[in-house]
């Protein structure tokens, strides 16, 4: 069992990490290169911020693929092999996850798109976002965004480049599901989640729910998988993810003199 309570983890934000092809631009097998010096510092785990493949040169949030890396990065073989290296001098691997959206890049959307543009209500995509027509009512404190040329708006509470999946849909929740067990059977430790308390924008209820179920199928392959979440708010909200996951908010870190 990875003991996160004491555990020291280094994060690293891939592309301004350690360039190995000297192509000016961080990536997996720099991470790779500067293993002993991490482990030197007697760090646990790495936590590594997106490395799926993404159109966004700096953030990486807004993922067109989340079972490919982003090639200024590497492949996943690279990644594959950093998982491996980092096992071998007991360091363990979290990946920073954002399933909260995705990128409008992503062929999940563009299915979306489509499946509505032809009107195909049977299509697997067809729900896979959530989404109203113009003219209906908008649900409060949320944000909707236009699909071009099309009758049809989606949510994208951060970013009109950010749809936002429906997680009522089973098909979406399994989907995702598949993402993380693709990395659980890769040999990755954990996960860090982005955004959780807004797969359901205004409903922390419901969000906590939907970690329970997503952590808890993730646990029946890996008893041991650790989670933490981003969760910026009160201790009243914070207190409802706890029982699911640690959560990732600054307030509650205590620093020793």
């Amino acid at each position: 069992m990875f003991d996160y309570k004491h555990a020291v983890i280094y994060q690293v934000w891939p592309r301004s990490f350690y360039d190995s092809n000297h192509d000016g631009i961080g990536d997996i097998n720099g991470i790779r290169a500067k293993l002993p010096h991490i482990r030197s510092l007697h760090c646990d785990a790495i936590w590594l911020s997106p490395v799926y493949a993404s159109p966004n040169d700096d953030f990486g949030y807004d993922i067109s693929d989340y079972c490919s890396i982003n090639p200024e990065f590497g492949t996943m073989e690279d990644l594959q092999e950093l998982i491996d290296l980092c096992h071998q001098r007991d360091v363990k691997i979290i990946l920073d996850l954002p399933i909260n959206h995705t990128g409008i890049e992503n062929r999940w959307f563009k299915n979306f798109c489509n499946a509505h543009m032809m009107q195909n209500e049977k299509n697997d995509y067809y729900n896979f976002y959530a989404w109203l027509t113009p003219g209906n009512a908008q649900p409060a404190g949320r944000v909707f965004s236009r699909v071009f040329q099309q009758n049809l708006l989606y949510e994208s509470n951060f970013s009109d480049q950010m749809p936002e999946p429906d997680y009522d849909n089973p098909f979406v929740r399994e989907t995702f599901l598949n993402v993380a067990l693709h990395y659980l059977n890769m040999g990755v430790d954990g996960f860090r989640f982005d955004a959780a308390k807004y797969i359901y924008m205004g409903d922390n209820t419901k969000s906590a729910q939907f970690w329970d179920w997503y952590i808890g199928e993730m646990r029946k392959v890996k008893p041991d998988v650790y989670t933490v979440a981003e969760v910026w708010d009160g201790d009243g909200v914070i207190d409802q993810y706890l029982p699911v996951t640690s959560c990732f908010n600054l307030s509650l870190i205590h620093i020793s003199e």
